[in-house]
């Protein structure tokens, strides 16, 4: 389910978009003077629509660096019968800002960032509206000052939706209707739910809430629903027993609901003396059919943030067996669970091993799902065991980008880069909240103040759920009403931009619909605004958190699942990005399929050095092989390859590492078959082709 409100970046825009002037939803309100938009930033002289009716004033959602700018077009789905192309126009103001550009592209590495800028410079957007999901997004970068400021940008993101699409709906008696937040792109099981007009089973409703997604025969139980501030939501007596109307939140624009039903029910809009009936069909859970293995039990969960109630998105419903959420299921919860900030974790157990199985697609081995959509990632970092005590993280495309620091960091920011193998520890002292990260000694960040207790996961609201074993364990959680810490985590920075995340963490990629949950979609595809599927992992990507090494875990039956936030960001007073976990699933071994393959390795050279032909000699001292990630040492008096600057990182000069051929590349954190690198230790070079799984390399640079 879509929640009412989620957790850190989507609470401060909920309270911007709360403040946005609601304009009259009635029929008449439809006028051609809103296509217009308004409340950019500097750089931009104006923002205007082309190709619809907008259908009321559009000031953006903002949230940090990011402007998001939802639409709705007056033309209604029931006679959309094709795609629809949606242009959105910038016009700089260069009397101001006449170094602005405005862009496809983020920055590239250094030193190619403004030429990539440069590359996708545009000033026409096209979203499509896509005539089976009704809705299309488009996302733009304005850089207000390029020459001096190529790091400083806004990123725009343009949500485009059909009246009546899937949100929102006017209704015929001038009342508003929305299945999910209207402010935001839709994620389960709202992105497939429409508002269509008239009845199927119940004579007296004017509409039916339908579920049009790909899942047989599916109806979700649980879902949201708005209604502007005015109207009002009621139950006929005669179905008060099978629905029910929780969390009321009254807004200035909207008052949202939860709704939970078990059978056929009707719910009554009323609006100024004027009501309509609205069928709610009864729910229907998915069939089994094809989804790998959910877990058999959740271990322990502890949260770090506002969502540590004890309900809701902050319970597991029970720990062990007795756990309501997760356990046994065959397809993602409606309500999943929040992981809080920085550390904060779920441990999930499987009944069988999980197998680094060579027919999975991609080498991927199991899914996990979150409740991700475009511009609001929330990335959790996964470890994997099989005793539940020796833990190995596998391995992001952020793992190894080190360059941890707080120094030049913009507010609300707290740091930027990788930290590996770190400590997290969080205090409460005079009911003020405190954190730092440390690298085994020293506070590498700082604590500073960012909440209030009342986001503490209490002993008494029974945390953690279950219990996490320290004893011989190579990572440790401990846990009281005043002091936390987690060591063996790994920090990332936040970003709002999905593809930031280029693979290897969750919460990042929206769920999409499948009827075999644990079906994995490519990893090492780029992000786009319509990718779906949840986030794939690989047992390949298995490192010791200790030194970041590759570990083979091929002879260890792997049967233990850890999902935790792997980013400390926290905005007084609205909340942490927190990652989301709505579900897991073995990815399910096909009758008939038993090697994707391999993929081949192409040239891969650095400078001068010929990485291909240094794997094909087979040295032992140069090369090995570990769980098969092909591991390179190369050494600074060997190979003339790099240098290190004033700080010790080792920078690739001369040419740039380059890799052959036209596959899915990764360097890094980079989707690059070409980039230079900075760093002080590793380089990984993933090259993925078709459904094959990858092809991988380490350089370990000494």
């Amino acid at each position: 389910m879509q929640r009412l409100h989620r957790s850190g970046r989507i609470m401060i825009s909920l309270l911007f978009a709360l403040t946005m002037v609601f304009c009259c939803v009635c029929a008449d309100s439809y006028a051609t003077g809103h296509n217009s938009l308004t409340g950019f930033s500097a750089g931009v002289a104006s923002i205007t629509v082309s190709g619809g009716t907008v259908a009321q004033e559009v000031t953006p959602v903002i949230s940090g660096d990011q402007y998001t700018y939802n639409i709705t077009i007056t033309e209604d789905w029931n006679s959309l019968n094709s795609d629809k192309k949606i242009t959105i126009t910038f016009a700089k103001d260069l009397t101001n800002y006449p170094n602005c550009e405005i862009s496809t592209n983020q920055p590239g590495v250094w030193p190619f960032r403004k030429k990539k800028v440069r590359d996708g410079a545009t000033l026409v957007y096209e979203a499509t509206i896509d005539q089976n999901n009704l809705n299309g997004s488009t996302v733009a970068y304005v850089y207000y000052d390029l020459e001096n400021h190529v790091t400083s940008y806004k990123t725009y993101v343009f949500n485009v939706t059909i009246n009546g699409a899937l949100n929102p709906r006017i209704l015929s008696n001038d009342t508003f209707m929305s299945i999910g937040d209207p402010d935001y792109q839709q994620t389960e099981p709202e992105c497939d739910m429409k508002i269509a007009n008239g009845h199927v089973n119940i004579s007296s409703c004017d509409y039916t809430i339908t579920y049009n997604g790909t899942r047989s025969q599916y109806y979700p139980e649980t879902f949201a629903l708005y209604v502007d501030k005015n109207s009002t939501v009621t139950r006929p007596s005669e179905y008060s027993s099978v629905i029910s109307l929780t969390n009321e939140t009254v807004g200035t624009q909207y008052r949202s609901y939860v709704v939970n039903h078990t059978a056929l029910a009707k719910l009554v809009v009323s609006k100024g003396g004027n009501s309509v009936g609205v069928e709610v069909p009864a729910p229907h859970p998915e069939s089994a059919t094809g989804s790998g293995p959910a877990p058999k039990s959740v271990v322990s969960y502890l949260p770090i943030g506002q969502f540590a109630t004890g309900s809701g998105w902050g319970t597991s419903g029970g720990s062990g067996t007795t756990a309501t959420k997760f356990v046994g299921k065959s397809a993602p919860e409606s309500t999943g669970v929040s992981l809080g900030a920085l550390g904060g974790y779920i441990e999930f157990e499987f009944q069988n091993a999980i197998q680094n199985y060579a027919g999975n697609p991609y080498g991927v081995d199991f899914v996990v799902y979150g409740n991700a959509f475009h511009g609001n990632p929330e990335a959790g970092a996964v470890q994997v065991s099989a005793d539940g005590l020796t833990w190995y993280e596998l391995a992001g495309s952020k793992y190894y980008e080190d360059g941890f620091t707080t120094s030049g960091v913009t507010s609300p920011k707290l740091y930027k880069g990788t930290q590996r193998n770190a400590i997290a520890k969080y205090q409460l002292s005079n009911s003020t909240l405190t954190a730092a990260i440390y690298d085994g000694s020293t506070a590498l960040y700082p604590f500073t103040s960012f909440g209030s207790e009342g986001w503490w996961p209490l002993t008494s609201e029974s945390y953690p759920m279950g219990t996490h074993t320290n004893t011989n364990a190579n990572i440790s959680v401990t846990h009281s009403n005043t002091a936390m810490e987690m060591t063996g985590v790994t920090a990332i920075e936040d970003s709002d931009d999905n593809a930031e995340y280029g693979y290897g963490y969750a919460d990042v990629t929206p769920n999409g619909s499948y009827s075999a949950y644990g079906n994995p979609e490519n990893p090492y595809i780029p992000y786009t605004n319509g990718k779906t599927g949840g986030d794939g992992f690989d047992l390949d990507w298995a490192t010791d958190i200790s030194t970041g090494m590759p570990e083979d875990i091929s002879n260890l039956s792997i049967k233990f699942v850890r999902v935790y936030s792997s980013v400390l960001h926290i905005q007084p007073p609205f909340g942490e990005t927190s990652a989301e976990v709505t579900g897991v699933f073995v990815t399910p071994q096909v009758s008939g399929r038993t090697d994707v393959g391999r993929t081949s390795l192409p040239d891969v050279s650095i400078g001068n050095t010929n990485i291909k032909q240094l794997i094909n000699t087979g040295n032992p001292e140069i090369v090995e092989t570990i769980n098969n990630v092909h591991v390179v040492y190369l050494s600074k008096n060997s190979y003339s390859i790099h240098q290190e600057d004033s700080d010790g990182n080792i920078l690739v000069h001369g040419s740039q590492i380059s890799v052959g051929g036209s596959n899915n590349v990764w360097i890094n954190n980079e989707s690059s078959s070409q980039t230079e690198y900075e760093g002080n230790d590793f380089v990984r070079i993933v090259i993925q082709e078709g459904s094959k799984a990858p092809y991988i390399i380490l350089l370990v640079l000494e």
